[in-house]
């Protein structure tokens, strides 16, 4: 929840674009690093391309600040550094899964 309030927050003040758009090229690695590349960078209301603040804010923001709970001993800044990057993980194997599920959809279930 933590994370999904400073997503939402930061992405709307900063005029930053959460949605994926799929690359427009073929081939799996071109294609993986698109989601990889959207991963760290987003596109803004103009149109340009920036470092996506929302998205590394949110993440990082979101595992430190769920830290403060822990005792002492577990509330680092190690340990939300390393929560925090998980999430990109999870981010990017969701960009990813963004990028070739309507492929996989179409050919696995036979639909458009």
């Amino acid at each position: 929840m933590i994370h999904t309030v400073l997503a939402f927050g930061l992405d709307s003040t900063l005029h930053e674009d959460p949605r994926y758009f799929r690359s427009t090229r073929r081939g799996f690695f071109h294609r993986v690093a698109n989601a990889a590349r959207l991963t760290l960078f987003t596109r803004t209301d103009t149109g340009g391309e920036e470092v996506s603040t929302w998205r590394l804010g949110s993440a990082y923001g979101a595992a430190i600040l769920s830290n403060l709970w822990y005792p002492d001993r577990l509330d680092t800044l190690r340990l939300g550094f390393l929560q925090g990057t998980v999430r990109m993980g999870f981010d990017l194997i969701s960009n990813i899964s963004s990028e070739f599920w309507p492929d996989i959809k179409k050919k696995v279930l036979r639909r458009n």
